[in-house]
């Protein structure tokens, strides 16, 4: 069976518009959970990180969560695919970053749900207590 990408793990905007009044708009409108990283929807199957960040690149780029990174990116490899940061290993998961033929980035993330849950819920408790 072949590694296969099982969702979307984040959405990346870079903005020099207001980042904390974009923040409260998803926060106080929307009423979605924001931490120091971004907004996370977390459910039974999906774990997605949208993030806000001041930076240059106006373009978001996607980050996909996948099953297996280690044989997904020996298949991209393999099929020509340009692979502009190899895998890289963190508390919470796995990342990698390639390019489309387009030359857009996307990073690949095999998340360790347990752990990402983790770190998610530490930073909901940060959060609470600086209300």
């Amino acid at each position: 069976m072949m590694a296969k990408i099982t969702g979307i793990g984040g959405i990346f905007i870079k903005t020099y518009q207001d980042q904390e009044r974009l923040k409260s708009f998803y926060k106080d409108k929307l009423g979605l959970f924001m931490s120091e990283y971004g907004l996370s929807i977390i459910s039974d199957t999906s774990l997605t990180l949208i993030t806000m960040e001041k930076g240059s690149n106006p373009y978001p780029f996607l980050n996909f969560t996948v099953d297996n990174l280690d044989e997904m990116i020996t298949d991209l490899r393999a099929k020509g695919v340009t692979v502009v940061k190899g895998v890289e290993e963190f508390d919470y998961g796995k990342f990698a970053t390639i390019k489309d033929d387009c030359g857009n980035q996307i990073e690949l993330w095999e998340p360790y749900r347990r752990q990402y849950l983790d770190m998610v819920e530490k930073e909901k408790k940060k959060a609470d207590e600086k209300e």
